[in-house]
């Protein structure tokens, strides 16, 4: 069972850091490191961490729009993007979830580091 378990956390870490998808990555990196700097305390870190996540889902959205096909109407490309965005796995979620944790933290404390 906890193998199981650590095969399918692992094959989600695959898929979201070992896709090739540079652009998506890199939206996440900025979002994280943006949200770092601006959280006040190391207190609000699972508030800032859902808000990233907010964010980057809306900017996955644009993005998916704004990288639309010419011929596509811009509705259709909303709803094929919305669509890709609801059809995230839960298991993808979890993973951004503790990446943009650990992100946020880690750019959250050299901040804090100097900052004294």
């Amino acid at each position: 069972m906890l193998e199981q378990i650590g095969t399918d956390i692992w094959s989600n870490v695959e898929a979201v850091f070992l896709s090739g998808d540079y652009v998506t990555g890199g939206m996440a990196l900025v979002i994280a490191v943006f949200a770092a700097v601006v959280m006040n305390s190391f207190g609000q870190i699972i508030n800032t961490t859902f808000g990233a996540l907010v964010v980057f889902g809306l900017a996955q959205v644009v993005y998916g729009v704004a990288t639309a096909e010419a011929d596509v109407s811009t509705e259709a490309s909303i709803r094929a993007s919305w669509d890709a965005f609801m059809a995230v796995s839960m298991g993808v979620l979890l993973v951004y979830f503790i990446a943009f944790f650990v992100v946020i933290s880690i750019v959250y404390m050299i901040k804090s580091a100097f900052q004294r």
